[in-house]
């Protein structure tokens, strides 16, 4: 699929992080847990897309992080101008609980939504980490469809989940990738707006959004 090379920019950036107790887990017996070597991607991500530009217009200056595992929203919501923030959210924060993540990323796209009809301009993308099958999966399908049927295309959001740890189930999120295909948007056309990759693959976050532009 072809893209402009800035159809990146210009965007509100929105960073959801699976905190459920499966993030305590250590994928190599020695080495560190999931959250922690998660906290290094992030950082990483984090970095390159604050720090990105084309022709002096940027992604973003910050990006909103939210941290999701039980069935309502966290009171945090921490506004990340600087990599150094990614850190102390990992290292004040730690996994428990279960995965449910619509709670959460209903209440960033109504934030992205009230902004965006009041612009019209600040485009959107959502990237998603998680290590584990989201415990709410009929309600977060029926959040993407939602979410479709008030855009007038699929390139104003993208919605990216990041699998972590090798427990991940390909499987599952590909029936959730095919399950979300068949949405259409506003004007009742095709709207994907949904990806999913595996974490050890994503050797470039520029380049696997831009992909999807």
């Amino acid at each position: 699929m072809s893209y402009q090379p800035d159809a990146i920019c210009n965007r509100d950036v929105f960073i959801l992080i699976d905190q459920s107790g499966s993030m305590t887990k250590r994928d190599t017996e020695g080495r560190m847990r999931r959250w922690d070597s998660l906290k290094e991607q992030v950082m990483s991500h984090v970095d390159s897309i604050l720090n990105y530009e084309v022709n002096g217009v940027k992604i973003s200056n910050s990006i909103r992080i939210s941290l999701f595992s039980r069935n309502r929203v966290k009171d945090e919501k921490f506004r990340v101008t600087d990599v150094t923030h990614v850190e102390n959210i990992f290292i004040e924060n730690n996994p428990d609980s279960t995965t449910f993540i619509t709670p959460t990323l209903k209440d960033c796209l109504n934030e992205w939504f009230e902004n965006y009809n009041t612009s019209k301009t600040q485009k959107a993308i959502f990237i998603i980490y998680t290590d584990g099958q989201f415990d709410d999966t009929d309600a977060f399908e029926k959040l993407i469809q939602e979410t479709c049927a008030k855009l007038k295309n699929d390139s104003i959001i993208k919605i990216i989940i990041i699998g972590v740890g090798k427990e991940i189930d390909e499987e599952y999120f590909e029936r959730l990738d095919n399950n979300t295909k068949n949405n259409v948007d506003i004007n009742g056309n095709p709207c994907d707006i949904l990806l999913f990759e595996l974490a050890n693959k994503v050797e470039n976050i520029i380049n696997l959004i831009q992909k999807e532009l």
